[in-house]
């Protein structure tokens, strides 16, 4: 505006210069005075012109002030507005966006990069171990999955080979089961175990009974093989060495006793051993080794019909049972027909001499307790009971030697007939005999301690 102005004035000074000359001119004025007049006018013409000049000068100084004034004031009342910075701020962000971030963000991915270059390769190289290791690891979990199992079927192994029937059951399922993994394991174990208790059937080692007496190998009654060989609460030693005793004496009777060992005994290496003298007893083509199906089956298909192998315990005690009821006559039949096929049976010919005694028949029953003698050892009610019956038919020599024989080594070690003599209330009236005591090999004139009245 102000340029504006200042140039509507020159025009107008112009104009009026070039009027005023020209009106000079005609009136005739002289070229010097139009020169002298000239150049006041233009000097007056200049004066009012800056005058004026000036003053528009001062005036648009004013209104470029108020308008500026006016447009500051307009731009803060509109900059102030929530749209304004709404504007502004989204411009910045896009110019941000735009420029900066992609500048930044060029600048840190190269530096980043750069530097994570190294870290990367080695995080790599990590993973790459860290994966390792875990392979091993994974490799290493599935050994000893598998070491654990095999290492439980060996114990199944040795616990089989020290006799114990839970476990070989265990390692036979497991050697027949299809899903089993270490089943071809159990299938060589099995052969193994096979081979190690056939092997027990040959071997020189063998347990025999001892008397506690005398310290040397004793023949006792069946009777007492029985109970012992089926109460699983005794040492193996004992039960094997009464079971090898069936061998020693052919006592086939036993056989079916010996069966039931075979199948149901929880002590395998007493179940083999059983199965062993089963084998050599009956001189049959059998398999000793667990299961023992051969033998199994051989008893249920022949063995069980032969009467020799048949037990005899059932019916004695059903005759036991007769005889305590009074049923004498008929228990000494059947008792007679037991121990006719069946030696060793103490305990059955002693009652079958008792009976006889009853009846006044003292020569069947000293034979009856003299059998017993021959059959077995230890068996001290019949020894006793024998002595007795010498004694009243005055055959104390014999009556000496049953007690020398059968008495006192079975009473306890280092144990004279004299002690016997004294220490049981039954033989004590024996030793007051002086000629009782003369064929003892005892000092006729010796006396008891206790209360004795003396010798005669």
């Amino acid at each position: 505006m102000r340029s504006v102005y200042i140039w509507l004035a020159g025009c107008l000074a112009v104009i009026f210069a070039f009027g005023l000359s020209w009106f000079l001119y005609l009136n005739g004025s002289s070229l010097k005075e139009m020169r002298q007049d000239a150049d006041d006018s233009v000097r007056d013409i200049k004066a009012d012109v800056n005058d004026t000049l000036l003053s528009m000068q001062s005036w648009l100084d004013e209104q470029v002030t108020e308008m500026s004034a006016r447009v500051n004031r307009r731009i803060e009342r509109e900059f102030n507005e929530p749209s304004i910075h709404g504007l502004m701020e989204t411009s910045a962000r896009e110019s941000v966006e735009k420029v900066a971030v992609p500048l930044i963000e060029s600048g840190v991915e190269t530096r980043v990069s750069l530097a994570l270059d190294p870290v990367e390769i080695r995080i790599a190289d990590a993973h790459k171990l860290v994966a390792d290791l875990q392979d091993s690891l994974a490799k290493a979990e599935q050994e000893q999955t598998v070491l654990q199992r095999e290492l439980g079927v060996l114990r199944l192994f040795f616990s089989v080979r020290g006799g114990d029937r839970a476990a070989f059951m265990e390692l036979q399922r497991v050697s027949v089961s299809a899903d089993e993994p270490d089943r071809t394991l159990a299938m060589s174990l099995m052969d193994e175990i096979a081979e190690y208790y056939e092997s027990l059937r040959f071997s020189i080692y063998h347990q025999v009974v001892m008397s506690k007496a005398t310290g040397r190998p004793t023949n006792p009654p069946a009777e007492t093989i029985y109970a012992i060989m089926k109460n699983a609460s005794l040492p193996r030693g004992q039960r094997m060495a009464h079971i090898n005793e069936i061998d020693e004496r052919k006592l086939y009777y036993l056989i079916e006793d010996l069966v039931t060992i075979v199948k149901d005994d929880e002590d395998l290496r007493i179940a083999a051993e059983a199965a062993r003298v089963i084998c050599e007893v009956t001189d049959e083509s059998l398999t000793c080794s667990p299961p023992f199906e051969s033998i199994l089956n051989w008893w249920t298909s022949e063995g069980k019909q032969a009467e020799r192998y048949r037990s005899p315990f059932e019916i004695i005690r059903e005759y036991s049972q007769l005889y305590g009821s009074g049923q004498k006559d008929e228990a000494l039949h059947g008792f007679l027909r037991i121990v006719e096929t069946r030696k060793g049976l103490a305990a059955v010919r002693h009652v079958i001499a008792q009976i006889y005694a009853d009846r006044g028949e003292f020569d069947k029953a000293v034979e009856q307790l003299r059998a017993v003698h021959r059959e077995s050892q230890g068996h001290l009610p019949s020894a006793l009971f024998l002595v007795h019956l010498l004694i009243k038919q005055e055959k104390k020599s014999e009556a000496v030697n049953v007690i020398k024989l059968n008495i006192v080594p079975f009473v306890a070690p280092e144990v004279d007939i004299k002690a016997v003599l004294q220490k049981d209330v039954s033989l004590k009236p024996l030793y007051d005999q002086k000629e009782f005591r003369e064929l003892a090999g005892i000092d006729p004139n010796d006396v008891r301690s206790e209360g004795n009245q003396g010798g005669n």
